[in-house]
């Protein structure tokens, strides 16, 4: 497979690559476990994922997470989706994220490396009840109340003060939200957030904020 910015790579594990506006531009030959090529080409990623499985639509949808950090210049963390189920059987697929760019460096493609990591049994109740992609929001209320506060500069110690519950569950909310949007740190979150519409671009800051408060 060619990819603009990486030349030709050659691999055991299905490839597949999207452009910045999330159309399909690559598509493997080992991808076709997935989805075969004239079905996949030129799609979004998220339509066609989702139609594989509605389970996908937890991780795909438009501006997703993977691509508000490519837009940054960040490749988002290994994540897993669902393949077809078949036979009352479901692959599973891990996904790993690398970056193609030009020569100045801009992103132009996000390159997928997918190997299948083994088969969980499917729900008699799977396509029925799955979320669509414009369902549950990418974050709940209270993450996107802490990633706003971690915003403005605040520590988990203050954010547990202000919203009145313990620094521990200000923990888990933040590690959940790094979770959901493929986030490394704090400020990757917060960032990714921002990039998605879910934060405001220019939180107002504390007097004394500093970068270490997100670093963390």
């Amino acid at each position: 497979m060619s990819i603009p910015g990486l030349g030709t790579l050659r691999a055991g594990n299905a490839l597949y690559s999207v452009d910045l506006e999330q159309r399909i531009v690559q598509w493997g030959d080992l991808a076709e476990q997935i989805a075969p090529r004239d079905v996949a080409l030129g799609r979004t990623c998220y339509e066609l994922m989702n139609e594989v499985n509605p389970r996908n639509a937890a991780s795909c949808r438009a501006n997703c997470a993977v691509i508000a950090l490519a837009r940054l210049g960040r490749a988002h963390r290994d994540f897993t989706l669902h393949g077809r189920p078949v036979e009352g059987v479901t692959p599973l697929f891990d996904i790993s994220v690398l970056l193609a760019g030009d020569e100045a460096g801009a992103v132009e493609n996000v390159l997928h490396l997918v190997r299948c990591s083994g088969v969980e049994a499917a729900s008699p109740s799977e396509e029925a009840s799955a979320a669509s992609p414009t369902g549950d929001p990418v974050l709940t209320p209270r993450q996107l109340e802490v990633l706003c506060c971690l915003a403005r500069g605040k520590t988990p110690g203050q954010i547990a003060a202000e919203l009145g519950v313990t620094p521990i569950t200000v923990r888990n909310h933040v590690q959940a939200a790094m979770d959901r949007l493929g986030a490394k740190s704090r400020l990757e979150a917060v960032l990714a957030a921002m990039c998605l519409g879910l934060l405001p671009a220019n939180p107002e800051p504390r007097d004394d904020a500093t970068d270490d408060t997100l670093q963390r």
